[in-house]
């Protein structure tokens, strides 16, 4: 994972489940794309500016409304998410290409996962990153329009 810091925390776990160096570099690929991109950064502000304008709006509005008030808005930042690891699956694609590494290597992860972990499912709405089937089958489009522009 990344830090908003552009530190980058790499897992005895990554280095365990994965089958090659292309596929780490390729999740490494895809936090550098969360740092290049700011996205910590932003969903920072952007968590930090609905706090703001709920106590704005609503003042003192009592522990358990302020606590519906804040998951809801929780619940609506999920999208921001999504579309932060979209665009760094696609920043994945597109930096492993520029190195001369296979651009596909993350789908391969997802596949990966797909399979060790059963993320099987079709439905995204409590999750924070896109279905893994969904995820694969878009990196895998991506990868190879990359390569077809060459």
């Amino acid at each position: 994972f990344a830090l908003p810091d552009g530190t980058l925390v790499i897992t005895d776990e990554l280095l365990e489940l994965s089958t090659d160096d292309d596929m780490v570099l390729g999740v490494l690929a895809h936090e550098i794309g969360h740092v290049d991109r700011e996205h910590s950064l932003r969903q920072l502000y952007r968590a930090a500016g609905v706090s703001m304008l709920i106590m704005l709006i609503g003042g003192d509005i009592g522990g358990g409304t302020e606590d519906i008030l804040v998951q809801g808005s929780a619940l609506l930042q999920l999208s921001y998410s999504r579309g932060a690891e979209a665009e760094a699956d696609r920043y994945s694609v597109e930096l492993m290409h520029k190195a001369g590494k296979d651009p596909a290597a993350i789908a391969r992860f997802f596949e990966l996962l797909r399979d060790k972990l059963g993320d099987k499912s079709e439905s995204d709405f409590f999750s924070t990153h896109p279905v893994t089937p969904e995820r694969i089958a878009e990196t895998l489009r991506y990868a190879a329009e990359i390569a077809g522009k060459d």
